[in-house]
């Protein structure tokens, strides 16, 4: 029998079988027959070597999060052809108690999964060269074909025209550049009768220039309901400003490892900074200078517990458009993990906290949770820390949230803050060492994320944040656990406030406030408008939702975005600098408004109400 790939469909059914070469694992989907296949489960062998011909114990799991166990028995025929028999111990998503699933099932690759992706380069963005490795050029495609997927190009490939000065490639116009060609892809489908299901073996993968952040080498997002991990950005010129073209290839798998839902190596909960796969940063390498060391040892592919997440995981745990992202754990049962240990308390030397705006831990119903994270060291030594360490983006700090009653946390755990948007920073440059008595601050927002609103209803919420402290140089990594704060949403107190907070906590309206603003998300810029100059009018600019929409409809108006039209080329839109100027001019003049914003916050509106000023 060959490994690979086997699909077929009986009358009722639709299977694709995944065969290991060595037999040791087979898992597979079943959906009901018809032309646009209903996905109802996955399953897979227990761990041993199937036998043919014989019943095989699986495991079973159901789109809908029911489960139960069964029996898989698989026959081979002459034609790369397999007879493949399920039978379930229970009912699961609607297949009945001892239903006997059969078809017959051809072989459709040598792979286990197949991928598309679709890819729109900036215009004078080179295309990633192979690289060398083991006497073979090794391309993007040829290291997920090692893993055991099928990449192939996908969509119409369209190209974003080179602009003098470059592209303002801020997340908002990185999302609505993923928006616009989701919206061609739905256009297409419609005009084709096709179906437009969100869940899809096929990916957006953006290749520009550069970021306006600097370090930033890729980023991916995730939205429930909208580019669910089905969306992401390379920076290949400012890769190759630093790196070798090795860098482009690996950060294209590493983003691409993101969409189909593998996180980050080095994260607490993981513990693998010792890791060579395409999830660890070369520099974040057992942790940190040791980046020579991690190519010399590199293989150009993922760690045992990731291939085998990525051939037999879950269809909507790996699927982009599927589960949400760091959904899933493939992670701790597998061996070679070392998760660093987690105190109870704040380290000694390290205050890590949240600090709330100036006028305290209290938000209005539907006003963005934005709050200052801050690291003190008082260890005695200065610390080596990475750029960009506390932005929440970027994968080494964490935000855990519990609900309270009264001031008591309620019993269920604390789930972790994701944010939609990944970013992946290069740790190379920029790199600081922070003294003794010093202090590092940056600004979070923790209203809403890839899951939606994480502290929109009202009432309290600890917030416990987490850092995950790389240790250089071949020292173990820190966990350094902050102190908790507590922030109060407050009830509405009138008609009109329970009314704004239900238009602001739609999700599109959230993730609008999220990036900041943008030409994306429907019409959740007219809607923060709207209740802007309504709130404004009315209770003065310092009311703590005029003052949090003001901040954002300047930042929003600031920014030029790129638009395209029918025959999808892309130009880019006017600022509107003098609308900018007046929203931001009124908010900073007003110390009550500018107290509703953290001290990190507030002195970024200040700067960029200064800036747009004298642009």
């Amino acid at each position: 029998m060959i490994g690979g790939r086997y699909e077929g469909a009986s009358q009722r059914f639709s299977l694709e079988l995944r065969v290991e070469p060595d037999l040791s694992v087979v898992s597979g989907d079943v959906a009901l027959t018809g032309a646009d296949p209903a996905y109802l489960a996955s399953f897979r062998t227990d761990t041993g070597i199937l036998t043919l011909g014989h019943p095989w114990p699986m495991a079973c799991l159901a789109g809908n999060g029911t489960a139960t166990r069964g029996h898989v028995t698989v026959r081979e025929r002459p034609g790369d052809t397999l007879d493949v028999e399920l039978k379930l111990d229970g009912p699961l998503n609607g297949l009945e108690f001892g239903v006997l699933v059969e078809a017959s099932l051809r072989r459709t690759g040598a792979e286990l999964r197949r991928l598309g992706v679709e890819t729109e380069y900036e215009q004078r963005v080179a295309r990633p060269g192979p690289v060398q490795f083991g006497g073979a050029a090794v391309t993007f495609e040829e290291c997920f074909r090692r893993a055991g997927i099928e990449v192939l190009p996908a969509g119409d490939e369209s190209t974003i025209p080179a602009r003098n000065g470059g592209w303002e490639w801020n997340d908002a116009n990185l999302y609505g550049v993923l928006d616009t060609l989701d919206r061609f892809k739905r256009e297409a489908a419609q005009r084709a009768q096709r179906p437009l299901a969100a869940p899809a073996w096929q990916l957006q993968l953006l290749m520009l220039s550069r970021s306006t952040r600097d370090n930033l080498y890729g980023v991916m997002f995730d939205l429930d309901g909208k580019l669910p991990r089905q969306g992401c950005a390379v920076f290949a010129e400012e890769i190759r400003e630093h790196q070798p073209e090795r860098q482009v290839i690996h950060t294209i798998a590493h983003e691409v490892g993101h969409a189909l839902n593998l996180t980050h190596r080095f994260e607490p909960s993981i513990g693998r900074d010792h890791s060579t796969s395409f999830m660890n940063y070369p520099w974040a390498y057992l942790g940190g200078d040791r980046e020579d060391e991690y190519w010399q040892k590199a293989d150009y592919t993922f760690d045992p517990d990731e291939l085998a997440f990525l051939r037999h995981g879950t269809r909507p745990a790996v699927m982009p458009g599927g589960a949400a992202f760091h959904s899933h754990d493939y992670w701790s049962l597998a061996p070679g993990g070392h998760p660093p240990y987690v105190p109870d308390q704040p380290t000694p030397g390290l205050a890590l906290t949240l600090v709330p705006p100036e006028g305290g831990p209290y938000f209005a119903f539907g006003q963005p949770v934005q709050l200052t994270v801050s690291l003190a060291n008082s260890t005695g030594a200065p610390i080596w820390l990475p750029a960009g360490i506390l932005d929440i983006k970027a994968g080494y700090l964490g935000v855990a949230v519990q609900r309270m009653t009264g001031t008591v946390p309620v019993p269920a755990a604390a789930e972790a803050f994701v944010p939609m948007t990944q970013r992946c920073l290069s740790f190379t440059s920029d790199n600081t060492e922070l003294p003794d008595g010093f202090v590092k601050d940056e600004n979070i927002s923790v209203w809403f994320g890839a899951n939606g609103f994480a502290v929109a209803e009202p009432g309290g919420y600890r917030l416990t944040p987490i850092l995950n402290l790389p240790g250089r140089a071949g020292r173990p990594p820190r966990v350094v656990v902050g102190r908790p704060l507590t922030i109060r949403v407050a009830y509405p107190k009138t008609a009109d406030d329970e009314r704004h907070a239900v238009e602001l906590l739609e999700p599109e309206v959230g993730a609008w406030l999220a990036l900041g603003g943008g030409n994306a998300c429907g019409g959740a810029a007219g809607t923060v408008q709207a209740i802007q100059e309504e709130r404004a009018t009315r209770f003065g600019v310092h009311d703590p939702l005029a003052a949090s929409l003001t901040r954002t409809l300047g930042i929003h108006f600031s920014r030029s975005y790129l638009t395209a039209d029918a025959r999808r080329q892309f130009t880019p839109g006017p600022t509107d600098d003098t609308r900018a100027v007046r929203l931001l001019s009124r908010l900073v003049a007003d110390p009550d408004a500018m107290s509703r914003f953290d001290r990190v916050t507030a002195a970024a509106t200040r700067s960029l109400a200064t800036k747009v000023r004298q642009r």
